[in-house]
């Protein structure tokens, strides 16, 4: 058995991404046919049985495939709630471009509870501790010499982040 990660992203916008985990590739796979099912299910609410050949099941997987197509070399997963619903994930260029996403998600997240502040300022340990409260932020770094992404945690993340931030500091100064 190998843990599996899907990503999905239904609409045109980013923001209808989300993922779901699976102990298994099989578990995946059924998992993909379930998300199938209750698109067609949507799109006929008065047929009581909802049927379909292989085929149209792969024409539906080629049209989401593009969207994977369009990534390349890191892929962020996040979860802000308790509940699976709230999983979403971006596509970066680079590692670095997502850790500036990381650091761009906190900074909306300040700018919404802080409307009428002009200007948002926070500290790294701030950043952090919010780092820490999100039940899930994981990266997947893909790896070409194995044509295979590989996982990061929060602890990675945050060294990341770190350099980063040490980097740009050194360069403003």
């Amino acid at each position: 058995m190998s843990h599996t990660i899907l990503l999905v992203q239904p609409g045109q916008h980013p923001e209808t991404r989300t993922y779901s985990d699976y102990e298994s590739v099989n578990e995946c796979m059924e998992g993909v046919c379930k998300i199938y099912e209750e698109q067609l299910k949507r799109r006929n609410p008065n047929t009581p049985t909802i049927t379909y050949d292989i085929s149209q099941l792969f024409d539906f997987v080629d049209q989401g495939s593009s969207v994977f197509a369009r990534m390349s070399h890191t892929i962020l997963l996040v979860q802000p709630g308790q509940h699976p619903e709230t999983r979403t994930y971006s596509d970066y260029e680079s590692v670095n471009e997502c850790m500036e996403g990381v650091c761009k998600i906190y900074e909306e997240q300040l700018k919404r509870r802080n409307p009428n502040t002009p200007t948002i300022t926070y500290d790294i340990s701030q950043l952090f501790d919010f780092v820490d409260q999100l039940i899930d932020l994981s990266c997947l770094v893909y790896q070409k010499s194995t044509n295979t992404y590989a996982p990061y945690n929060k602890e990675w993340i945050k060294e990341k982040i770190y350099v980063l931030l040490r980097q740009a500091a050194g360069t403003n100064v």
